[in-house]
């Protein structure tokens, strides 16, 4: 799980199977699951700025059972998102939305899929405003503000 404040950039890089949070954990490497703490985020929670390229977000799931918590079994970002050519696919938030990607600023997906994930609320894929650019793929849009 990766947990950020600040500006950060995720590279060529796989983030899967952490059960996490917005509980202050960052695992040294993602490749020794689980990770878990609680929260929203299950593999990334990102307060600052994220920039992703060439990454899969997979298999994570966030913590929380109260609608409080638990928002972005993937990815929950509260700052601008970046994410090309990049990969959010069967992740989980089963307390809240957002199963793939939970947004409260807008996030641009660039050749980017997001798809299989699921939600016990809404937004199985993603919730919050997404902007497309290039060519996407986003399967369920319920929860989704897709612009582009």
């Amino acid at each position: 799980m990766i947990y950020s404040d600040v500006s950060v950039t995720i590279e060529d890089t796989t983030v899967s199977d952490n059960l996490a949070g917005d509980g202050g954990l960052l695992c040294d490497d993602a490749y020794q699951p689980p990770c878990p703490t609680g929260g929203d985020g299950g593999g990334i929670s990102n307060l600052g700025a994220l920039t992703m390229r060439n990454a899969t977000v997979s298999g994570n799931r966030s913590g929380g059972s109260t609608a409080e918590g638990g928002r972005g079994g993937g990815v929950y970002s509260i700052g601008q998102a970046w994410l090309w050519y990049s990969t959010i696919t069967d992740n989980e938030a089963p307390a809240n939305a957002g199963g793939g990607l939970w947004t409260e600023e807008t996030v641009i997906l660039a050749d980017t899929l997001v798809d299989a994930n699921w939600a016990n609320l809404s937004g199985s894929d993603c919730a919050g405003y997404v902007f497309l650019l290039n060519h996407n793929l986003v399967g369920r849009s319920e929860g989704c503000g897709l612009v582009g």
